[in-house]
């Protein structure tokens, strides 16, 4: 998508009537523009003024200014309706903008609640999917929903497993009713987020579980949540000790072992993978497995302390052959 940055970019000092912005070296300039913008703020900085346009031009003169619709769809910026119609302009004079792009473009105005800038991009064609869905339920935003159930836009289990990861009850209420599909993921997703009231509600209505579910709440680090999830025969299973040291919950795993869940070498894995030292040291004083992908893990993401501990205790250091896969990471 061609020059269409600037999407919630930060607001860079400008070169007013007193010339503030020209007292700083050229060299503090460009090492702003180089270490500190992102890519969707570099519009507005050469927007700025003369000086930061010369500046982007001379630092980057082979790039194109473009916005990173993904790293909008992650912002917690809210953008303006005029940005939105600014935005689909300029994809109208970009040769190279996909249907990808615009796709994205639809899935931020739902994530957002603005319904007046979906019904005006939609009547120019902008398409949509199950994403813009699930990005309105993620939101929280019922209008939104409403309107797109009412237009044929089509939906699955995401817009229900949007909604449980960020406790939007009213939403699973609607979507209930609504027939949309859900499943074990739906649960999963309300346990990591910590919402026992939606784990609740959901389980009363017969929305299934899974081993993933436990394993979400001891991501998550919710131990209330993971002992109502036991109290109610939810299965667990390595996982739940996987996704606790993944994480660095050390409270979630002591309860689980005094709760006999079982573990395996993945946890001092992921531990050392993630460079949590005090728990892979009460792994290893509890007797948890380890083997060489401990080793491994601590070294590739170069958690030195970890890794030099595990070389002082005994962890097995056989080199990983070309052919070997590593742990699959819980989903």
């Amino acid at each position: 998508m061609g020059d269409t940055g600037g999407a919630g970019a930060a607001k860079p000092p400008q070169a007013g009537a007193d010339g503030k912005a020209k007292k700083l070296p050229h060299a503090v300039w460009k090492k702003v523009l180089d270490s500190y913008l992102k890519q969707n703020d570099i519009y507005a900085f050469a927007s700025a003024c003369k000086q930061f346009r010369d500046l982007q031009k001379t630092a980057r003169p082979k790039r194109k200014l473009i916005t990173d619709m993904e790293e909008c769809l992650n912002s917690k910026t809210t953008f303006s309706s005029d940005w939105f119609k600014w935005a689909f302009e300029s994809m109208q004079d970009d040769e190279d903008c996909s249907d990808t792009v615009k796709l994205n473009l639809m899935r931020l105005a739902a994530s957002q609640g603005n319904l007046a800038v979906l019904k005006w991009l939609r009547f120019r064609g902008c398409p949509w999917n199950e994403w813009t869905c699930s990005r309105a339920a993620l939101g929280g935003h019922l209008e939104i929903l409403q309107w797109l159930q009412a237009q044929g836009c089509p939906w699955n289990a995401y817009a229900c497993e949007a909604a449980a990861s960020k406790g939007h009850l009213d939403i699973l209420k609607w979507l209930k009713q609504q027939n949309c599909n859900w499943n074990v993921w739906t649960c999963s997703r309300a346990a990591l987020g910590g919402h026992l009231e939606v784990l609740k509600w959901l389980r009363a209505e017969g929305c299934p579980w899974n081993a993933y579910t436990c394993e979400g709440a001891a991501s998550g680090g919710h131990l209330e949540v993971l002992q109502w999830l036991r109290e109610n025969g939810c299965p667990w299973n390595e996982r739940t000790c996987g996704g606790a040291a993944r994480e660095g919950h050390l409270h979630i795993l002591r309860w689980a072992r005094e709760n006999g869940c079982k573990w395996d070498t993945t946890s001092c894995t992921y531990a050392a993978q993630e460079g949590h030292l005090a728990v892979l040291q009460w792994l290893r004083s509890q007797g948890c497995p380890w083997d060489n992908w401990t080793f491994s893990a601590a070294a590739l993401h170069k958690n030195i302390e970890v890794l030099e501990w595990c070389k002082r205790n005994g962890c097995p250091t056989k080199k990983r052959k070309a052919t070997e896969d590593p742990p699959t990471q819980p989903e």
